[in-house]
């Protein structure tokens, strides 16, 4: 008897709604700190162990492995777990401890889900959890797969799960997703986190129509370094 295994060239991920006040780009720095703490606690490993049988490989960027682009040596340094540098940037963020001045209390966010089985909302609580160990009161909005999508087209949202299947093996199927034209609220795009960023777009433009050579292959690394600071994502 033989096992045969293969990784399928799917990303999932955590996304955060850029339009947002709080967690978005119009918060600024701020807005940056608070989604690179929040992306320091996430436990990929632990979640593969609880929910999917360790099935699955963790996520470092958007690109899976089989696509160029993608590095097996890389590591993301937000993908780690380190809750003292999560606090650290919550501290700078001007959420110390993860309370809002503005409340007194732990910042309140909320978590969009279209997963309504109980499996689905153990899973979302389980980000809920992590998050809260660093101060942060994150509540989860559970609807239908109908209205999820309604509250996204109209960017009524925070923190979303989302996922993205290859539709042909290539770099550019994938940091699309990414690109400004692509934002769900402006265009109904698969950019759901509504990522804005102007280098990111200039970088995509040439890289997309170019061949594979290490030309490429190094737009690629500067466009995983933007989204490795700006935390649009926090890739699974």
């Amino acid at each position: 008897m033989r096992l045969e295994k293969s990784v399928d060239p799917d990303i999932y991920y955590l996304g955060f709604n850029m339009l947002d006040q709080v967690v978005g780009a119009a918060a600024g720095e701020r807005g940056r700190r608070l989604r690179q703490a929040m992306s320091l606690v996430i436990d990929t490993e632990e979640y593969k162990r609880i929910f999917l049988n360790r099935r699955g490989i963790a996520a470092q960027s958007p690109i899976p492995p089989g696509i160029l682009g993608y590095d097996p040596d890389y590591r993301n340094p937000f993908r780690i777990v380190d809750l003292d540098k999560a606090r650290r940037l919550l501290n700078e963020a001007g959420y110390p401890g993860g309370i809002d001045p503005d409340t007194g209390k732990p910042l309140r966010l909320t978590f969009d889900s279209y997963q309504t089985t109980a499996q689905g909302l153990l899973q979302n609580q389980y980000f809920v959890n992590a998050w809260r160990e660093i101060g942060l009161d994150v509540k989860i909005e559970a609807t239908s797969y109908n209205q999820f999508q309604q509250k996204v087209r109209n960017g009524a949202y925070q923190i979303f799960s989302w996922g993205w299947v290859a539709d042909y093996p290539d770099p550019e199927n994938f940091l699309f997703l990414l690109i400004s034209e692509m934002a769900r609220s402006k265009s109904g795009g698969p950019n759901t986190a509504n990522f804005s960023n102007a280098r990111f777009d200039r970088l995509f433009e040439k890289m997309k129509v170019r061949e594979n050579d290490a030309e490429r292959l190094a737009m690629i690394r500067e466009m995983l370094a933007i989204l490795e600071a700006e935390r649009p994502w926090i890739e699974l």
